[in-house]
């Protein structure tokens, strides 16, 4: 929820590209964050701190501070 409410708000750009947001995520990134939670729930069960960030339309995932995966 956290990540589609970033999503939302960055919503009131979307007018000046001639497009619009729905409530789900593309397809592309539903699946990439299907496989990074794979990944974070590994990492959570060791004990870190799992936190995701949403750059351009691309998910990273951080644990414990690092960089853990990035498609970018």
């Amino acid at each position: 929820m956290k990540d589609r409410n970033s999503i939302f708000n960055l919503a009131s750009h979307a007018g000046q590209f001639k497009c619009s947001i729905t409530k789900h995520l593309p397809l592309a990134m539903q699946i990439q964050r299907r496989t990074l939670l794979k990944i974070a729930n590994k990492l959570y069960k060791q004990g870190k701190q799992i936190q995701w960030k949403i750059t351009d339309a691309d998910y990273r995932l951080f644990a414990d501070g690092e960089l853990v995966h990035s498609n970018v």
